[in-house]
C-alpha cells in the first residue's frame, strides 16, 4: 500500500505515519516544516509544501493508492 499523508507532523498524523510504516506501507508525506518530523524511514518520502500549493499536492499524490488527511 502506498499512501499520501497530509498532516504527518501533527498529533493524529504522526500516529498514522508510525502505524503505516509499521504495517509496511510506503508513505509520501506533505509537510510544511520537515524539521518537525521525528521519523526517518526508507519507505517515507517527504515533500515540503502546503495544501494550498497545487504542485506540492500533485507531487504528493503521484502513484498513491489512498490519501489521508490527518
Amino acid at each position: 500500500m502506498h499512501i499520501a499523508l497530509f498532516g504527518a507532523t501533527g498529533r493524529t498524523g504522526s500516529r498514522v505515519l508510525a502505524l503505516a510504516l509499521q504495517r509496511g506501507w510506503t508513505v509520501t508525506a506533505l509537510v510544511r516544516n520537515p524539521q518537525k518530523l521525528t521519523v526517518t524511514h526508507e519507505r517515507l518520502t517527504v515533500i515540503t509544501g502546503e495544501l494550498s500549493d497545487e504542485d506540492a499536492v500533485r507531487r504528493s499524490l503521484t502513484q498513491v493508492e489512498a490519501a489521508v488527511i490527518a
